[in-house]
């Protein structure tokens, strides 16, 4: 919380930050539920302020195409192809998703890492693949791990160069 000053030995004031964590465990939500209420920030028994607090309680439901086809790149040494991935959040609140793609020796992959997608929309992904210069032309299989921030699933999306 920014402007919660501590002291320090010298009496010089040093910014705080708090996190706070909500645990909705249990509630089941189908439109979204905001909680509202007043943090009291104290040092000892003297108050240094009161914060608004408030909590948008839903839930971020990411769908990926369920296929046992991979993503293709097929491209010469040199060459950058781009390719898309459907992904769509049928959740009612935004959905946070972490993009972490493998290296490998015969090319790069590149992406966004990190985005968010709106409730109840979809999204498209580009992933861009470049081949090196001294790659060899043969099939090989990678991945595209999408993880659901902070803490929730993990989806993997087959990619073949």
């Amino acid at each position: 919380i920014p402007g919660v000053v501590g002291q320090q030995a010298d009496g010089e004031g040093v910014a705080k930050e708090i996190k706070l964590f909500v645990n909705t465990a249990g509630l089941s939500v189908v439109q979204p539920r905001v909680f509202q209420t007043e943090l009291l920030v104290k040092l000892g028994d003297t108050l240094l302020g009161i914060v608004d607090t408030m909590v948008k309680v839903g839930t971020a439901k990411l769908r990926t195409k369920k296929s046992a086809e991979p993503v293709l790149f097929n491209c010469l040494p040199g060459e950058t192809v781009t390719r898309t991935v459907q992904l769509r959040n049928c959740g009612n609140i935004p959905l946070a998703l972490e993009a972490v793609l493998e290296d490998m020796s015969q090319g790069r992959f590149a992406c966004e890492q990190n985005m968010i997608i709106p409730p109840d929309s979809d999204f498209v992904f580009p992933v861009t693949f470049t081949c090196s210069q001294t790659a060899r032309l043969t099939t090989s299989q990678h991945s595209l791990q999408l993880s659901v921030t902070p803490n929730g699933p993990k989806h993997l999306i087959s990619l073949q160069t």
